[in-house]
């Protein structure tokens, strides 16, 4: 089943909510699992595990940074030829051996380094505030020193073309 219709997700944190514009035409497969995961409430409940200068990321139910699987049960294969080229570019975290699951991260600042890792699926269209005001939270490591809840992620319906 095809998720395709679905082109934004709302996600809302203890801090606040962002929306991201996902990019189907460049990241099919990553879109459409997180709008399987997100129609399935996995993120539901988990945490803002890890904030850097850089990033922040999220989507581990776990809440370690070494969790998740794919809608599939496992991890999915895509990339493309997307830029980390400034701060709110969203892209699904490569886990070791390749392959992404559940985890994501949005981009602080342009982030080059990154560049052909993570599959780019999408861009902060709205609240990029609460993202900045997450970036800033007081970190141990690279861990928020007090919890960062992600409540839900919820897909939205695009505009019929």
């Amino acid at each position: 089943m095809s998720y395709a219709g679905e082109k934004e997700i709302v996600v809302t944190t203890s801090l606040g909510k962002f929306t991201i514009e996902l990019y189907y035409l460049h990241s099919p497969t990553a879109c459409d699992n997180i709008s399987q995961l997100s129609n399935a409430s996995y993120f539901a409940d988990t945490n803002i595990h890890r904030v850097t200068p850089h990033v922040l990321q999220f989507g581990d139910p776990s809440g370690t940074g070494s969790g998740g699987v794919a809608a599939n049960g496992g991890r999915l294969q895509e990339k493309n030829e997307l830029k980390h080229v400034g701060a709110g570019v969203c892209a699904m975290v490569e886990m070791p051996g390749g392959g992404f699951g559940s985890q994501m991260y949005i981009t602080l600042k342009p982030c080059a380094w990154a560049d052909g890792s993570g599959t780019i699926f999408g861009r902060v269209k709205e609240g990029m505030d609460v993202v900045e005001r997450i970036g800033r939270v007081e970190v141990k490591g690279e861990a928020p020193k007090n919890v960062i809840k992600v409540f839900n992620i919820e897909p939205l319906a695009g505009p019929e073309e």
